[in-house]
């Protein structure tokens, strides 16, 4: 499993890919969706190499360094092979455009050819003519996956030596999002890297280096048509500021939104916004604002048995499109109750949408003072673990979100998503409420619930 270093998480891998051209990113510091009528149609860009030659419409040879390629096509594969200490593939003769997009190829063969004592297969993005500024995801021939930001100067590995595969087709897939790289295999997520300033403009290659043996079965770009159609997309950091009551979309759209909150910065709870609420265990506890913070602790037993109190907004919403954002000062312990108990026991900050105002019905999303993340789906009271039981972050003071498109339900944390997951039949209108399970510890800076008009 990796833990980059870069990102909010660690995690096993997930699903992303799906993500990547779908979500609108908003200049400031909150991931919104977008209404489906908004939603961008993808264009595609393959090659399944199923003829008898290369498709000279679609490809051409192309050398980084160093000799010439070895290339067929037959039986439905692109086989390559390079000159010893070379770099040399195929590029993609279409230069694309856009910041959002997935790139992808699966990889038929990997094997090492003397004098070379290894063998490699590299999807490479290309942001210049002279494939100088570069990105690259490759499997060795051991199983081993690497990951290159060799671009602005830089020859930089990131991933953390130890991933691989067992898979005898891997499909090798780099994403992005603004300024967010997302490096898969099999569609699911395995690294993400942050690198800002790259180029909209790209080309896609395939390759091996020296004389490695580099089968590829396909190849594939999946890019939205807004943007593929589109001057290049302005980058986050340079984006015009959002005005009130708006949000700014992937293709420079407005969609009109809605915006409630609450930063805790009061001398006592906001009796026109929250109400105190429990719907499981003993009532009681404490919950008050003090110092910029909602600081709470329920009530109850020590395990399995206690209290889900807390605050409940008084006002329902109602959207099908939405994104509810909450920053955790602290999750702490869970200290023994009545129920008695040797010692503490890690604490849980639930953020929680509530559908018509119903326990039964609601989504959790939270953290335990351990670092754990999970995800829940209770629907006519009964209750589905929605996560692998295996994400988590090191942040202390994360942001928790929970954004919805339709029918898909994005768990978040700190602006990147976690999870997705396609939850039907649920209502448009719904409050938010923030708790800690039994005599945990939650702590909240502040809360943002952003609905689409």
């Amino acid at each position: 499993m990796m833990k980059p270093s870069k990102s909010p998480f660690w995690f096993a891998p997930i699903a992303l890919v799906a993500l990547i051209c779908a979500v609108v990113i908003t200049p400031a510091r909150t991931m919104l969706p977008a209404p489906q009528t908004q939603q961008p149609a993808l264009e595609e860009w393959k090659d399944e190499f199923d003829g008898i030659a290369l498709d000279e419409a679609k490809w051409e040879r192309f050398k980084i360094e160093g000799g010439d390629v070895s290339l067929n096509v037959r039986e439905g594969q692109l086989q390559l092979s390079g000159a010893d200490g070379s770099r040399a593939g195929i590029r993609s003769k279409r230069q694309f455009n856009g910041d959002r997009f997935v790139a992808e190829a699966t990889v038929a063969k990997v094997a090492a050819v003397k004098p070379q004592p290894f063998g490699n297969a590299i999807i490479t993005l290309l942001f210049d003519d002279a494939g100088r500024n570069r990105i690259e995801w490759l499997i060795n021939d051991d199983g081993k996956f690497e990951a290159w930001d060799i671009t602005n100067g830089k020859n930089e590995r990131f991933d953390d030596r130890q991933a691989g595969t067992k898979a005898a087709n891997p499909k090798l897939g780099i994403a992005r999002r603004g300024d967010d790289f997302y490096f898969t295999v099999n569609d699911q997520v395995q690294l993400q890297r942050t690198i800002p300033n790259l180029p909209t403009s790209f080309r896609v290659m395939l390759y091996g280096f020296s004389t490695s043996q580099n089968d590829w079965a396909s190849a594939r770009i999946l890019i939205p048509k807004q943007i593929a159609a589109a001057a290049p997309a302005q980058s986050p950091q340079s984006a015009p500021p959002a005005t009130p009551g708006t949000t700014t979309g992937a293709a420079g759209a407005q969609t009109a939104m809605d915006e409630w909150g609450d930063d805790f910065n009061a001398d006592k709870l906001d009796e026109t916004k929250w109400e105190r609420y429990t719907f499981d265990g003993g009532s009681g506890g404490k919950s008050e604002v003090k110092d910029g913070q909602l600081r709470q602790r329920g009530v109850g037993g020590y395990d399995a048995v206690g209290s889900r109190a807390g605050v409940r907004s008084k006002k329902t919403f109602r959207a099908e499109n939405f994104y509810v954002e909450a920053t955790l000062a602290k999750a702490g312990l869970r200290l023994p109750g009545a129920g008695g108990g040797s010692g503490a026991l890690p604490g849980l900050a639930i953020l929680t949408v509530m559908f018509e105002g119903n326990p039964a019905n609601r989504i959790e999303w939270l953290m335990t003072s351990d670092g754990r993340l999970e995800a829940w789906d209770l629907t006519n009271g009964k209750s589905t673990r929605l996560d692998n039981q295996n994400l988590g972050t090191r942040e202390k003071s994360p942001r928790l979100g929970i954004a919805r498109r339709g029918n898909e339900i994005m768990f978040m944390l700190n602006g990147q998503t976690g999870l997705q997951k396609t939850i039907t039949g649920i209502s448009p209108n719904f409050k938010v409420m923030l708790y800690g399970f039994a005599t945990s510890e939650n702590n909240w800076d502040a809360i943002t619930v952003q609905t689409v008009r």
